[in-house]
């Protein structure tokens, strides 16, 4: 019998450290996303004691699982309420690894039992990498692909020169081209550091913002609470796994980018560069340079959520990333909502 405790308050987050650290030291599947420290930056700017549910299961009085859950009302075409249980990481959208956090043999029974907390209708967990076999047969149709992850094994490659030989033809060619452009400027320096001073962040929200208003958007480093956060991780985790680098011109930065270091997994987080410099391609000049660092010292490059065309210039390898969105059927109201959402296909509890 699972029991499961709710907690509300940063500080009662806390005191779950270090019960937090010992389910993560017994799972192999772990990254960045499922540090205490990341979750609880989360909790810091994403959730308030109203909204925040992190969860505390128990069986027989030893904590089994703790899972960063957010409470929120939805409705059903502007109308009809439903209470949502939600991982902070898919409501904030600024995490890419969304696994439930807690001993591997009682995955199965905190998905069930998560549908039964005081009257949640839906559970959303989106996006997860690792789905038990035993929930993939029995709901199917609640478990769908949203997106795929794409990363460079290095063990695959016996130096960065055979990986690089294993790119297509048009890719070096490609590369090619664009360093004998960038040699052409005397002064052009790539430089890589686990510290980010406040001038180097500075450097990095201004090619970020003009990269992002050349495609019509916003940059979500100068957007609350999003900015706040990136913050607070790149401070929670300087000199310890973030790695961020510069490529400037004249000691003009014309490309950055920013990831972090993690059971020696470089996770690929954000990029940006100065739109004045495209036709010199400086994101892909500072990837090769990137991974050429990367290839000596980790066992893999992940380039995170997302399929975007440019990352298969680098790596064919992926995996998929699914979204788990479980109904439940157990009272007559969830059953009237069911049936109000049954056009789409989802699972239900029954």
């Amino acid at each position: 019998m699972l029991t499961i405790e709710r907690l509300k308050s940063l500080d009662d987050i806390l005191t779950m450290r270090a019960e937090w650290d010992t389910i993560l030291k017994q799972r192999t599947d772990s990254t960045i996303n499922d540090t205490f420290d990341w979750i609880l930056n989360l909790y810091r700017f994403f959730a308030t004691p109203q909204n925040s549910a992190f969860l505390v299961f128990s069986s027989n009085r030893r904590i089994v699982a703790l899972v960063p859950m957010v409470i929120v009302r939805r409705y059903i075409k502007k109308m009809i309420p439903y209470t949502q249980l939600i991982h902070i990481g898919s409501f904030s959208k600024l995490t890419d690894f969304c696994n439930i956090h807690c001993l591997p043999e009682f995955e199965n029974k905190v998905l069930a039992r998560l549908l039964n907390y005081k009257g949640v209708q839906q559970v959303l967990i989106s996006p997860v990498t690792t789905i038990p076999i035993e929930l993939w047969s029995q709901y199917p149709n609640g478990i769908k692909t949203s997106s795929r992850i794409l990363s460079i094994d290095f063990s695959q490659y016996s130096t960065f020169s055979d990986y690089v030989s294993k790119r297509s033809k048009n890719t070096r060619k490609e590369l090619v081209k664009r360093q004998n452009k960038l040699f052409k400027y005397k002064n052009w320096h790539i430089r890589f550091e686990t510290q980010m001073t406040k001038e180097h962040w500075k450097a990095i929200t201004t090619l970020h913002q003009g990269r992002q208003q050349q495609l019509q958007r916003s940059s979500i480093l100068c957007q609350h609470p999003y900015q706040h956060f990136i913050e607070a991780i790149i401070e929670t985790f300087n000199n310890r796994s973030l790695l961020y680098s510069l490529l400037t011109i004249d000691d003009r930065p014309i490309s950055f980018t920013l990831g972090f270091i993690y059971n020696s997994i470089y996770y690929h987080w954000l990029v940006g560069f100065d739109p004045a410099f495209s036709d010199l391609s400086p994101n892909k000049l500072h990837h090769f340079f990137l991974i050429e660092k990367l290839a000596k010292n980790c066992k893999e490059f992940n380039f995170m959520r997302g399929d975007a065309n440019y990352k298969y210039q680098w790596t064919h390898t992926d995996q998929p990333a699914f979204e788990i969105k479980l109904w439940n059927r157990s009272t007559l109201y969830n059953q009237m909502v069911c049936v109000v959402k049954s056009p789409i296909k989802e699972n239900h509890f029954s």
